[in-house]
């Protein structure tokens, strides 16, 4: 909906709200229908805007908005029997269940000034953005995997996960300034913009594994502010010429470096409470094709837990206190002809070169 409500005030405000759902994602010869996840994620999107005329040479635009994005996979086994696979690597009981949800809110403004030959544009922009991650195995929270010979061993390979649970958090927020200034057949654009980001985590409690809370109990990775905090400052210049007097031919160029988003997922690596497994060998003695409580053999393998310590998070990922702002370099040179009226040809050669990419890497030296 808008309204004009004077020459120089117009406000609008839009909702919308979107859901895809898909019952039995996942599905193949070897997901049982059971182990299938239904889809579902309800999208509302609300969004206000005014368009400004202030003094007659100033145009200011206003926006903000929030999209509440998310989506769960919930397995048609439910989350009260525990999942395994078979010796022919079929998949039967239950499988994981996965949620995540992730509001994001903004708010733009970009304004316009004229005078004589110069067309000033400024503004800035404020996002929030948060990751709220959780991840369960159904039943005694057990991955159970069976042997090729599980008919007469009944061996089994027992992942022992513990619930999973990450919040995190980024702000992105930007400063801008740019001027095109005409004289004759010249053209010219200056820019410069100042970018922000920065990732934190929130509080993030790990509830205990269900079937086996003494080998993985609950544990609380504390918040840990700003964990990323990168800044950068992007020059853009550009210039464009006509060739002759009518105008119909342009030659321009033009040089920007651009910044990248910080995702709000980033930091979630880096979080004392990681997604944890214990690796058993195991024998299924009751028959029931998963891992009980009595039935484990030997400690295999782990990850994300310290085995002899599991109360305690463990996470050896590092932010490197070099870490860069991510940031692209881009020229631009292009010819543009008019043929005729509502008729023309462009062409353009573009060049860019990608610096300070953010990675993950292992550190063979510790």
């Amino acid at each position: 909906s808008s309204a004009q409500i004077t020459p120089g005030i117009r406000p609008e405000f839009l909702f919308f709200r979107g859901n895809k759902t898909k019952i039995g994602r996942g599905a193949s010869p070897l997901r049982a229908p059971e182990t299938t996840w239904d889809q579902t994620g309800p999208t509302p999107l609300f969004k206000g805007q005014v368009n400004l005329i202030l003094a007659g040479s100033v145009f200011l635009t206003a926006r903000t908005g929030y999209v509440g994005n998310g989506f769960t996979f919930d397995p048609q086994g439910g989350l009260d029997t525990s999942g395994y696979r078979d010796a022919g690597r079929v998949r039967h009981g239950s499988f994981y269940y996965y949620t995540t949800d992730r509001p994001d809110w903004s708010t733009l403004a970009d304004a316009n000034w004229v005078r004589g030959a110069h067309e000033v544009t400024f503004g800035g922009s404020w996002r929030k953005t948060r990751d709220d991650e959780t991840q369960i195995y159904p039943g005694n929270g057990v991955d159970s995997l069976h042997s090729a010979d599980f008919a007469t061993t009944r061996n089994i390979q027992a992942f022992i996960w513990r619930p999973f649970f990450a919040s995190s958090e980024t702000v992105n927020q930007n400063l801008y300034i740019g001027d095109t200034i005409k004289a004759g057949r010249l053209t010219t654009q200056l820019a410069l913009r100042y970018d922000r980001a920065y990732a934190s985590m929130l509080e993030s409690p790990q509830s205990p594994n269900a079937g086996f809370p003494d080998l993985l109990p609950a544990i609380t990775a504390p918040a840990q502010s700003k964990m990323i905090d990168l800044s950068l400052w992007s020059p853009r210049i550009g210039a464009t010429l006509a060739l002759d007097d009518t105008g119909r031919t342009l030659l321009r160029a033009s040089y920007g470096m651009f910044g990248s988003q910080l995702g709000s997922g980033t930091v979630q690596g880096f979080s004392a409470a990681s997604l944890a497994y214990l690796l058993y060998s195991a024998t299924d003695r009751n028959g029931n094709n998963v891992a009980d409580p009595g039935e484990l053999d030997e400690l295999v393998t782990w990850a994300g837990v310290d085995p002899e310590n599991p109360a305690s998070g463990v996470n050896f990922n590092r932010v490197d206190p070099d870490l860069k702002s991510p940031r692209t370099h881009e020229l631009v040179f292009g010819l543009d002809r008019e043929l005729a009226p509502n008729l023309g040809i462009s062409a353009a050669v573009t060049w860019r070169r990608f610096n300070d990419l953010i990675w993950s890497g292992v550190d063979l030296t510790t």
